[in-house]
């Protein structure tokens, strides 16, 4: 039973950090260490926490005396982790109580990486389920959608290896990171079980909110466009809020010929879903 690195960097969220971290110890999969970076909370966050579930072992507390936003937190974290593997999980979401365990059996090393579907929790707490069917999933699909998430199960050797998360891209680090672990080690397996719950039912930022969103694709763009197709280029910028924007059905039909056929069926194996 491998060690499993959980990375959870947080500022100023206290009563849902606390859910986050209830989620990891009522884990099946018992092999864990949890490694919250509190990043220049205005706040004692750590007593707080400490007062209400009491020390555990498997529980560390990292503080930033200033912000140094969640993605140099993340990097922090996995530098000090301890696990053969490391998954990482936001402050304002939770986990599946068998999240690490079916995530670890999907794993082997001749993958980069390991996601699972997930539960989007909206305004007013109504439940979006992802079911996403199965499948391996290369970098060369990745410009057209972030089909991992945002979180997924990888060694934590390789992750250092590449150099951690990108801390120069304003927003899309995971995906940055994706497409970098796949390059290097391989293919992902995207298990169907939806095991990551992103709660989005409450008015604290999130990223995806902002404006550092297009930023941080046009950075993804800049960074990566040696890589892609034209078409490729052209999708991610249309589709993802830097260049013109179609909403709806429409884009299913416009999308094969506007970006070719390849692009289309993948818009279309994107959309797809079981039960």
């Amino acid at each position: 039973m491998p060690l499993v690195s959980i990375y959870i960097p947080t500022k100023n969220r206290p009563s849902l950090l606390l859910r986050a971290i209830r989620s990891v110890l009522t884990q099946t999969y018992k092999n864990f260490e949890i490694i919250v970076v509190d990043d220049g909370s205005d706040r004692a966050v750590e007593s707080e926490i400490i007062e209400k579930i009491g020390r555990h072992d498997s529980l560390r507390f990292i503080r930033n005396a200033a912000s140094r936003g969640a993605c140099q937190s993340r990097n922090i974290a996995i530098d000090c982790a301890k696990g053969k593997l490391v998954t990482g999980l936001d402050d304002d979401d939770y986990f599946h109580p068998r999240r690490l365990e079916m995530l670890i059996n999907a794993y082997d090393s001749s993958l980069s990486l390991v996601p699972s579907n997930f539960t989007i929790i909206r305004k007013g707490g109504k439940r979006e389920v992802s079911s996403f069917i199965p499948r391996t999933i290369n970098g060369s699909v990745l410009f057209t959608r972030n089909c991992i998430g945002n979180q997924a199960l990888f060694e934590r050797s390789r992750v250092v290896d590449i150099g951690g998360y990108d801390e120069s891209l304003s927003a899309s680090q995971d995906l940055d990171l994706w497409v970098r672990l796949i390059n290097k080690y391989g293919d992902a397996k995207r298990i169907r079980p939806a095991l990551y719950y992103m709660d989005t039912n409450h008015d604290l930022p999130r990223i995806t909110l902002s404006e550092a969103r297009i930023q941080g694709t046009q950075q993804f763009l800049v960074k990566h466009s040696n890589s892609m197709t034209r078409k490729q280029y052209m999708f991610k910028r249309d589709y993802l809020g830097v260049g013109e924007k179609v909403e709806g059905a429409n884009k299913y039909l416009i999308g094969p010929f506007k970006y070719g056929v390849s692009i289309g069926v993948e818009m279309l194996r994107n959309k797809v879903k079981l039960g």
